[in-house]
């Protein structure tokens, strides 16, 4: 695996994690564990010593929507110091909201759209240009006169004898930030409607653009032969969409042509710190329940297939992927151990197996389980999780904490409920498979290191 470098911005004594978009303080890294393969240390049994030597910035989470371009240290109450990697770029979101009633006052119908600022003080004809387009798309995208056409008729057709209780329609925008550097700024861009019925839709597009320039970003461009691109790529989605994590969110019939027509739609993919993010909408090759489907190409995948290099994200993301689903014959969650994929989470060389089911419920008792080579290593994430106070997101990561040393780690996605007040609290948990073949636990920080 091509290992990617970031800036030294700390002394070696700390462990430095990037979670921007929130305050320093709120990504404190706990109980970091050391032993011999980590920091050189003699001391392998405490959890609550800061790792050594691991120097390099990391970037966790949303880095898009950090409101500063300045390098920034935070010291929190654990004296973690929490770091954000400098970008001459940064968002911060508005909505502009509006309803629409009916000749008594009655509200039929709300509607509201998320506009992304993008700014710079390096280029701000680049984010002005991208900012333009993006409102005129945002604007274009989510006014459907149909809709406010039905939310008249069907409040009408409530007052009847009938007197069934009217739900006021909606029509949301919403936009994330997915990726943003020096080479490209993306948006996931997501519309829900509700226009009666049991429940809402939506559909979503990608937004892709040139930080050197402003221009949209199109498949085209993606590589300098394009069409063997796609096919390669389209190799690999199919091949993902036939593992064990994806077979039973996919409608059983669903073949090569129905991923082609759906993966490879106009606007269906965006770039992402994990690599190049194809999606379907709802019922098209999922059922409602399945939402919308991610297949995730890495961008070490991508090069290889020829992306350019000006696309390729050096970062510390390797890969997102959904928990394997799978059952038995009684239509049981099952954890049989069969390896999903193999990856080299130690850097010896050699692909570790690996299954990762996530949290499996049974009669007998509910518990994590992850396989890497065979063997059960679900305690471990069991002893650091408690989901009884939260959930399990739909993915996890494989997350390169340290570009310098030779391990990628594996992170946990888990939200606390919170309080009403709180909120709930999304965390990631890092767990490192050595070179003696155990897995332990890092730390965990206050932000979800996903795209």
């Amino acid at each position: 695996m091509k290992k990617r470098t970031l800036p030294i911005f700390m002394a070696a004594a700390m462990l430095t994690l990037s979670a921007c978009g929130r305050s320093g303080s709120d990504n404190n890294v706990n109980d970091i564990a050391t032993d011999s393969s980590l920091s050189g240390a003699e001391n392998t049994d405490n959890p609550d010593s800061i790792q050594e030597g691991a120097t390099d910035a990391v970037s966790v989470g949303n880095t898009q929507e950090d409101n500063s371009t300045a390098d920034k240290e935070t010291v929190s109450d654990s004296d973690t110091t929490v770091s954000t990697q400098p970008t001459k770029f940064s968002v911060i979101y508005e909505t502009a909201s509006d309803q629409i009633t009916a000749d008594d006052g009655t509200v039929i119908l709300v509607s509201s759209i998320q506009y992304p600022t993008v700014t710079s003080e390096d280029a701000p004809d680049v984010a002005q240009k991208i900012n333009d387009d993006m409102r005129a798309f945002l604007t274009s995208y989510s006014m459907d006169s149909d809709i406010v056409t039905w939310a008249k008729e069907d409040y009408q057709s409530s007052l009847g004898d009938d007197g069934w209780t009217f739900q006021s329609y909606y029509n949301d925008t919403y936009v994330k930030t997915t990726r943003m550097d020096d080479e490209v700024i993306s948006f996931a861009v997501t519309l829900y409607t509700y226009a009666g019925g049991a429940h809402g839709s939506s559909i979503s597009v990608g937004r892709n653009y040139n930080a050197q320039t402003g221009e949209q970003i199109v498949f085209g461009d993606l590589s300098d032969d394009i069409d063997t691109f796609r096919s390669a790529a389209l190799d690999y989605l199919v091949n993902l969409a036939e593992s064990p994590a994806y077979r039973n969110r996919l409608y059983p019939e669903t073949g090569r042509e129905d991923i082609e027509n759906a993966l490879f739609a106009e606007n269906k993919w965006f770039f992402t710190n994990s690599g190049i993010n194809f999606f379907s909408n709802p019922y098209a090759i999922g059922p409602y329940a399945a939402g919308s489907i991610n297949f995730t190409l890495p961008y070490d995948e991508a090069a290889n297939m020829g992306l350019k290099e000006t696309y390729d994200y050096q970062g510390n993301y390797t890969q997102e992927r959904y928990y394997t689903y799978a059952y038995d014959e009684n239509g049981n969650m099952e954890a049989s151990g069969d390896t999903e994929y193999s990856f080299d989470l130690n850097g010896d060389g050699v692909p570790e197996d690996i299954a990762f089911y996530g949290y499996l419920y049974s009669e007998e008792g509910s518990a994590m389980s992850l396989y890497i080579n065979g063997r059960q290593w679900g305690d471990v994430i069991d002893a650091q999780l408690d989901l009884a106070e939260g959930y399990l997101e739909s993915t996890y990561v494989l997350y390169d904490l340290d570009p310098d040393d030779q391990f990628v780690e594996i992170g946990v996605l888990y939200t606390l409920s919170g309080s009403a007040e709180d909120g709930a609290e999304p965390h990631t948990y890092f767990f490192r498979y050595t070179t003696e073949d155990e897995l332990i636990y890092l730390g965990n920080i206050k932000e979800a290191a996903s795209f």
